[in-house]
C-alpha cells in the first residue's frame, strides 16, 4: 500500500537535486524516519509530508500525483486500524456479557496492566505524582476535569481500578477529547476512547462524561494536541508536558481559580456525550426523524428490530404499540422504499425467538409473547430480505452480542443500547460515526456473515419446525 507513494517520493527527491541531507536539515525530520518514508516502511504525518513538499521543486502535476498517492497510503492505514479497533470494541462487549466477575481478580489484572503501561524510568516520578493526585481526589469524592490525550490509556486504567475498588461511585469526571473538525483525520485512537466509554457503561459507572473539542491541528502520532495536559481537582491541579517527562502540581488558590475559570469556559463551548434514558414516545420520535434523513443505517445485535417487521394487525393487538401503529407503519414504508437499513444478527438470537417468541426490552415495555403464527410470519419477512436488509453473522468469525445493540445512522448517530433497559448511549460525532459506518458498510463484512443460501436454509429449518409443532 505504501510502496507507490514511497517510490515516487524517492524519485522526486533524486530528481530535485537538493540531496537527502539538505531536506532532513531543512525539515527537522529524524534521519531514520526520513529513510523509512523512502523505503515504504513508514508514512509521514501530515505536517511532515507538507514540510517535505515545501523543500521540493514540484510541478503542479507532480504535486497532484504525490498528493493522490499519499492519500491512498494513509487511507489504507486508517481503514485497517479503524476496522480492527471496531472489531475489538464489539469483542469487548461480547466477552463482557454473561461473564462471572471477581472483583479481586479484575483488580489484580487492572493493576498489573496499569503498572506495565509505562516502563521508561524517566517517567516514573511523573506517574507517581499523578497517582498520588488521583488517590487524594478519589478519597475526597469530588469532581475531576481531565485533558490527557497522550496518556488516556493510563488515565482510564486508573479509573478502572478505582471503580473496581468501589472508590468512584460518587465521582464526577469530565474528560475532554480532541477531534479534528469535520470528517477528516479519523484514527483508531477515537474508537479507543469510545471503547473505554463502553467499559464504564457496562460497569454501571455513570460518573464519566466525555466532551469533544475540535481542532484542525490534530494529526497522527499524537502531535498537534493542546498543551499542557492537565488534571484539575477540587483543591489542586497537575500539569503534564507532552513528553510525560515533566509535571507541575499547583495548590495556590489564586492560580487555581484562574485556571478553573479557563477550564469552565472550554467545557461551556464543547459538545457533551453520554447516557440518556429513553422511553417509547422518544424512541418512535427518533425513528421518525432518522427515517426522514435517507442516510444508511446499520444495526448489530442478537435479534432483529421487531419494530420494523410488525404489520398493522400485529401492532394493533399490542396495547403498548397500538397508539403508535400508523406512525410506525409510515416509518417502515420509508425505510423499505429507500432500502437503506442493514441488520447483522445472530442465528442463535433468531433461534431463541423462534423457540419462545418472547420480545424483551424497548419497544416492548411489558413482556409480550408472539404466537406461533406471528413468529412464522416474522421469520418469512427476514428470509425474504436476506442479503438486502438482513445478514446472519458467522459466529465463528464475529463477536455475538446478546443484551446490547449497536445502531449506526451514517453521518448522524452512533448508539449503544441495552435491550433490557431503557438506556441509550448516544454519540453524534461525525469522526466516530464514520468509523463505525465504514466498518458495517464495508465489503469485508461479507466475509463475516453466512451466505444467503446457508442463512435461507437455517431460517427455513426454523419455519419448518414451527409448522410441525402442534398448537
Amino acid at each position: 500500500m505504501n510502496k507507490p507513494f514511497s517510490d515516487f517520493l524517492a524519485k522526486l527527491i533524486d530528481e530535485g537535486g537538493q540531496g537527502k541531507n539538505s531536506i532532513i536539515r531543512n525539515t527537522g525530520i529524524n534521519r531514520s524516519s526520513f529513510y523509512k518514508f523512502l523505503n515504504g516502511k513508514r508514512i509521514p504525518t501530515k505536517i511532515q509530508y507538507e514540510e517535505i513538499k515545501r523543500n521540493l521543486p514540484l510541478t503542479v502535476s507532480e504535486t497532484q500525483k504525490l498528493d493522490k498517492l499519499y492519500n491512498i497510503a494513509t487511507l489504507g492505514m486508517d481503514i485497517t486500524s479503524n476496522r480492527k479497533a471496531v472489531y475489538d470494541c464489539l469483542e469487548m462487549v461480547s466477552a463482557y456479557e454473561g461473564r462471572e466477575h471477581s472483583i479481586e481478580v479484575e483488580r489484580t489484572e487492572a493493576k498489573e496492566k496499569a503498572v506495565t503501561t509505562f516502563t521508561a524510568d524517566h517517567k516514573n516520578d511523573v506517574l507517581v505524582l499523578l497517582d498520588s493526585f488521583l488517590e487524594r481526589q478519589f478519597a475526597s469524592r469530588g469532581r475531576i476535569d481531565a485533558f490527557m490525550p497522550y496518556m488516556d490509556g493510563w488515565f482510564y486504567q486508573r479509573l478502572h481500578i478505582n471503580i473496581l475498588k468501589g472508590n468512584a461511585n460518587s465521582m464526577e469526571i469530565r474528560n475532554l477529547i480532541q477531534f479534528p473538525k469535520g470528517r477528516g483525520g479519523t484514527i483508531s485512537h477515537i474508537v479507543e476512547n469510545y471503547n473505554n466509554m463502553l467499559f464504564f457503561a457496562l460497569s454501571g459507572f455513570q460518573g464519566l462524561q466525555n466532551y469533544y473539542y475540535y481542532d484542525n491541528s490534530v494529526i497522527e502520532d499524537n502531535l498537534g494536541y493542546l498543551y499542557p495536559y492537565y488534571l484539575l481537582g477540587s483543591d489542586e491541579a497537575i500539569f503534564v508536558d507532552g513528553t510525560i517527562n515533566y509535571a507541575l502540581l499547583i495548590r495556590q488558590k489564586d492560580l487555581l481559580t484562574q485556571f478553573r475559570n479557563q477550564v469552565t469556559n472550554v467545557f461551556a463551548k464543547v459538545h457533551k456525550s453520554g447516557l440518556r434514558t429513553i422511553d417509547l414516545p422518544s424512541l418512535v420520535a427518533d425513528a421518525e426523524d432518522y427515517s426522514h434523513y435517507g442516510a444508511n443505517g446499520w444495526r448489530y445485535g442478537s435479534m432483529v428490530d421487531l419494530l420494523m417487521l410488525l404489520d398493522e394487525d400485529q401492532l394493533k393487538r399490542m396495547p403498548d404499540l397500538e397508539p403508535y401503529a400508523s406512525r410506525l407503519l409510515k416509518i417502515q414504508q420509508r425505510i423499505n422504499q429507500k432500502q437503506n437499513s442493514t441488520e447483522f444478527v445472530s442465528l442463535e438470537g433468531i433461534r431463541t425467538f423462534a423457540k419462545d417468541g418472547v420480545a424483551k426490552g424497548l419497544p416492548f415495555t411489558s413482556k409480550y409473547v408472539f404466537s406461533k403464527k406471528d413468529r412464522i410470519q416474522i421469520l418469512k419477512k427476514i428470509d425474504h430480505a436476506l442479503g438486502l436488509a438482513f445478514y446472519i453473522l458467522d459466529e465463528k468469525k464475529m463477536p455475538i452480542l446478546k443484551e446490547w445493540v449497536f445502531i449506526v445512522i451514517e453521518g448522524k448517530l452512533l448508539s449503544f443500547v441495552h435491550c433490557g433497559k431503557p438506556e441509550l448511549m448516544e454519540i453524534n460525532e461525525l469522526n466516530l460515526v464514520d468509523i463505525f459506518a465504514d466498518y458495517f458498510g464495508a465489503l469485508p463484512m461479507s466475509d463475516n456473515v453466512l451466505s444467503v443460501e446457508k442463512s435461507h436454509e437455517e431460517i427455513q429449518k426454523l419455519i419448518s419446525e414451527l409448522n410441525s409443532e402442534t398448537d
